[in-house]
């Protein structure tokens, strides 16, 4: 959230730009920063009995647990983009296969008082929820029957997408399939603060294949490579500055591991950044003109405006943007 505030995890936290590492005692096993205030945090911890959720409205006020706990199984705990103390939660199970991310036994409630009450808003649970960074304030919910979108809190909901397995003639954004059904796995969108790009968006699959959707058709884009390389993440400054990552298999046949390859986009094609890495990269972000890249083995890249450093990283665990 602030320019040199770095957390890792729930275990680390840096305050000059990931050069220099703090063990915490955050109390939580997963951290979740608010949108808009830098200094509240929230998180939940699993226990014998199930999940405690819990706030800290302020370094100086400690972690204090929700008054209401409104499910013992927390697949997911988002924060609003734009509305400080506003939270979303998926109740139910962290696997997306399972039968009981569909309406039932599970369901999805949201909290306007950072965590202390919660509102039932559905009792779907659904696959996945979080901000639509292309739209201010919007938030994004994929369920089953398809991708759903909210401007107000979550008081109501718009089908975005309709049901691919029932309806594949409905199936992607704004009823435009991308080519050839790319497999979404990377979907990314374009700020649209950018003039040049409104309603701009980008796909990519695990099996190499990229895809931009110019608020009009959809086209693939070339980029280098001369093997399958499984795309795992993207993010975007503009229309003219975007970064890609992935990995493919190690060009050393006696070396059985994937390595991990950063792409840089710059309006017009997409090109190699900086070599090849000796852990997978599995996703990235940006921040201004600063962009940050996680992967296996806890690897931490770092743009600095001209190049990719590896930083110290404070873990050995696999790491990924969310």
């Amino acid at each position: 959230i602030k320019a040199e505030r770095v957390y890792q995890g729930a275990e680390q936290v840096s305050e000059d730009g990931g050069r220099t590492w703090v063990a915490t005692n955050f109390p939580v096993t997963t951290l979740v920063l608010d949108g808009v205030d830098a200094d509240r945090l929230y998180g939940f911890q699993q226990t014998e009995s199930g999940a405690v959720g819990m706030t800290r409205a302020r370094p100086v006020t400690g972690w204090k647990q929700w008054a209401e706990q409104p499910c013992t199984q927390i697949a997911q705990l988002v924060a609003h983009p734009t509305q400080s103390g506003v939270l979303f939660l998926r109740c139910g199970p962290q696997n997306i296969n399972d039968p009981r991310s569909y309406p039932g036994e599970h369901a999805l409630f949201r909290s306007t008082d950072a965590g202390e009450h919660w509102q039932r808003l559905s009792e779907w649970s659904g696959q996945w929820i979080g901000p639509d960074f292309g739209i201010l304030g919007r938030v994004l919910w994929a369920r089953a029957d398809g991708l759903w979108a909210t401007t107000d809190l979550g008081d109501t909901w718009s089908l975005l997408t309709a049901d691919y397995l029932a309806e594949p003639e409905k199936s992607a954004w704004e009823n435009h399939t991308p080519p050839n059904q790319t497999l979404s796995a990377v979907v990314a969108s374009v700020p649209p603060a950018d003039a040049g790009a409104p309603g701009q968006m980008w796909v990519a699959d695990v099996w190499g294949e990229l895809a931009h959707w110019d608020s009009q058709d959809w086209r693939r884009v070339p980029y280098p490579h001369e093997k399958p390389v499984k795309l795992n993440g993207m993010a975007f400054r503009s229309s003219r500055d975007g970064w890609l990552v992935g990995e493919y298999n190690s060009p050393d046949t006696s070396w059985n591991r994937q390595v991990g390859v950063v792409y840089h986009w710059d309006g017009k094609t997409w090109t190699q950044s900086g070599p090849m890495w000796d852990e997978a990269l599995n996703g990235v972000a940006v921040f201004g003109e600063h962009a940050w890249a996680v992967g296996t083995g806890g690897l931490l890249l770092h743009w600095d405006g001209a190049a990719w450093k590896e930083m110290v990283s404070p873990v050995r665990n696999t790491l990924y943007e969310d």
